[in-house]
């Protein structure tokens, strides 16, 4: 009886049965040839069970494959040859035909809607588009309603959005953590000049940030008018607020009937000064920032403090004020933060009012120059 381990494939099979045939014929010439049989004499025993397994690649005894084959007293072995040598390259096919793609307009005989005409050599295909789908159900509006802070919803407020029965929300989140304190920069000085000035020959001011100096001179003086004069500054209450100096897109400078210099922001506000304070949280002496250096200021400059209100230099000297260097704690920028540091100058300041400075108590945008 032959037992197979594993199912081989047909090849294989016939290889290892034309051995097995072999094999047979031979075993039983060698047992005639051993063992005759006389007439009248006893068959010779079975030759046993024979076992054909199919051996893979790398196999000790095949190194390519074959099989083994096991009788009742040996064990054989029929193996692969090694691969023969490649055969040689075929003749080339020959050339394909190239697709052609023509891109086809609406109204074509064959694709109504447009699409695309394909060619393959003599054979033509069409690939069109479908017939525009009707017209779909109007959608529902969209309505948007604002939401102030403290909503049910959106408790820093935001937009509430509605459609048919949909409601949705798009919220502001919570307000962040203050910054901290940008460095102190350098505050603009004002210096009134006099006819006769170097530079400004009619007078003017003189404008100093860091170690930058720019200058607004006056003009020559034009010939007298009917009763003519300079520009003035009014507000919407029609209050003179002074005599225009200069303006600029932040605000103007005026000069007010009491004899102060003030720049005042197109939104009314007199504008802050970069101010540092003897003690922390913006308290003590206040000293209007002069940088790393004693400079002069005219004395007659009006600046806003956050904490103080108008402030104008305490100590003036034939007309100016003349810097100091200090030790300071805390400074307004335009916000309070403490920064203690003793590398700075800095005119002192005192506060005042606005009567005294020659503004009304309330300054109403929009300002006009007449």
């Amino acid at each position: 009886m032959i037992t197979m381990s594993r199912l081989v494939n047909p090849q294989t099979f016939a290889r290892w049965l034309r051995a097995v045939v072999r094999l047979g014929i031979i075993a039983i010439l060698t047992a005639c040839s051993n063992n005759p049989l006389g007439n009248g004499g006893d068959g010779g025993a079975s030759g046993g069970e024979v076992t054909v397994r199919e051996l893979t690649a790398e196999d000790t005894q095949c190194p390519v494959g074959g099989v083994e084959i096991t009788t009742k007293s040996s064990v054989s072995y029929v193996c692969n040859g090694e691969p023969g040598a490649p055969g040689e390259a075929g003749s080339p096919g020959e050339a394909g035909q190239s697709v052609v793609i023509t891109e086809l307009d609406a109204g074509h005989e064959i694709c109504a809607e447009g699409g695309a005409m394909l060619a393959v050599g003599t054979t033509t295909t069409y690939v069109c588009h479908g017939a525009a789908g009707a017209t779909g159900a109007a959608g529902d509006p969209v309505t948007l309603t604002s939401l102030t802070p403290g909503d049910g919803n959106c408790p820093e407020g935001g937009t509430q959005f509605s459609s048919g029965g949909t409601t949705t929300f798009a919220c502001h989140g919570t307000a962040g953590e203050a910054g901290l304190a940008g460095a102190a920069g350098d505050s603009v000085t004002t210096l009134a000049l006099d006819p006769g000035h170097d530079v400004c020959t009619y007078g003017g001011s003189e404008f100093t940030v860091g170690a930058s100096t720019t200058y607004a001179c006056h003009g020559e003086p034009g010939s007298a008018g009917s009763g003519g004069g300079g520009k003035t500054v009014v507000d919407w209450n029609s209050t003179t607020l002074g005599d225009l100096v200069n303006q600029s897109v932040e605000g103007l400078t005026i000069a007010t009937s009491t004899g102060y210099t003030v720049t005042v922001g197109w939104d009314g506000v007199v504008a802050p000064g970069q101010i540092w304070y003897g003690g922390a949280g913006c308290t003590g002496t206040a000293f209007l920032n002069a940088g790393g250096s004693a400079k002069k200021m005219s004395g007659n400059v009006v600046v806003r403090s956050a904490s103080v209100g108008l402030m104008v230099p305490a100590s003036v000297t034939a007309g100016y004020a003349v810097a100091a260097q200090g030790t300071f704690a805390s400074i307004e920028n335009p916000t309070c933060g403490n920064l203690v540091s003793s590398n700075y100058y800095g005119w002192e300041l005192v506060a005042t009012d606005a009567t005294t400075v020659g503004l009304p108590a309330t300054i109403l945008p929009p300002l006009t120059i007449q």
